[in-house]
């Protein structure tokens, strides 16, 4: 049977701490994630688009040797919790986009705005899908916000590295699924190297990512409907798999076209070998019945089951 592990969110604990500071007029500092020497995934933020119970949109920080090398999606307030985690641009090696709807997505701009502040040599990648119906590829969409006629087209040096700007790098990655989808390899240098594979996520081209570092492996589901073959096989034996839970079982099928279900999510870890689940991307619908969720995921699983909450750490 599976362990499944509730953690005392850190962000109660920060904000009764900063209470107590704040009467002494001392500005307290979130906790940094503990053992960061070693390869530790962090989740800057694990809600939806609704950013309730205290839970920033999708993003996840992969440290090596104690630094941040891999950040998963940037949406939605996001970004505090990056600077909260001590992590540096400048040490990034990938920003890898799941897709882009704004709760995975919507940080990018302020992210470029601010590098300006903290300066990086290097251009750094940003993998993500190629486009389909509203939903341009990732190059075009970054154009589109940040090229000289674009909607932010003051930061148009972070396309060309002018200006004292982060130049994003776009990696545009196949996301149409066919009978072909295999996982594309998007970065691999140092010991360190990202795959990705198109996933399911109704009409909106999405991608899930494989992390590997030395002999651990962290995968990410992104948002899906848990249903492609490709996805569990990158998967495969996964260390950590983090999936994200934003429907209960008992959705209607507008949601389940968008997001797996608690059965399908169970059905494919099992399937996948993997050791440790982090559920993320809670909205107010799967918390309402996080418990029964969580025993339909635990269902004949012998690995740990963890619940992510905002800056919350895990040590592989």
């Amino acid at each position: 049977m599976a362990k499944i592990t509730f953690r005392l969110s850190l962000l109660g604990l920060i904000g009764s701490f900063s209470l107590m500071l704040g009467a002494a007029g001392i500005a307290a500092e979130p906790p940094r994630c503990p053992d960061r020497a070693r390869i530790v995934m962090q989740v800057l933020g694990s809600g939806g688009p609704e950013l309730a119970s205290g839970r920033a949109g999708s993003s996840y920080l992969v440290w090596v040797d104690g630094r941040a090398r891999v950040l998963v999606d940037s949406g939605s307030g996001s970004l505090l919790r990056f600077v909260e985690s001590g992590a540096r641009e400048a040490d990034l090696r990938l920003l890898a986009l799941t897709h882009l709807h704004t709760d995975h997505a919507g940080d990018i701009v302020a992210l470029a705005k601010r590098s300006f502040f903290n300066g990086r040599s290097r251009a750094l990648p940003v993998s993500g899908p190629t486009g389909s119906g509203a939903f341009p590829a990732v190059d075009i969409f970054l154009e589109r916000l940040l090229g000289r006629e674009g909607a932010f087209g003051y930061l148009a040096g972070a396309l060309d590295g002018t200006g004292g700007l982060l130049e994003l790098e776009p990696i545009v990655v196949p996301a149409k699924i066919n009978a072909e989808s295999s996982a594309i390899q998007v970065f691999d240098s140092g010991g360190l190297s990202v795959q990705a594979v198109a996933v399911r996520h109704g009409s909106v081209p999405a991608l899930g990512y494989r992390v590997n570092i030395a002999d651990k492996v962290i995968v990410f589901s992104g948002d899906q409907d848990g249903g492609e073959a490709g996805f569990w096989e990158l998967a495969n034996d996964a260390d950590l798999l983090v999936i994200h839970l934003a429907i209960p079982e008992q959705a209607g099928p507008a949601a389940k076209r968008l997001h797996a279900t608690p059965s399908r999510w169970a059905e494919g870890i099992r399937q996948a070998n993997v050791n440790r689940v982090v559920v993320s991307h809670l909205m107010k619908r799967s918390e309402r019945n996080l418990e029964d969720s969580l025993d339909i995921l635990a269902d004949g699983f012998d690995g740990t089951i963890d619940v992510a909450e905002d800056l919350g750490c895990f040590p592989l």
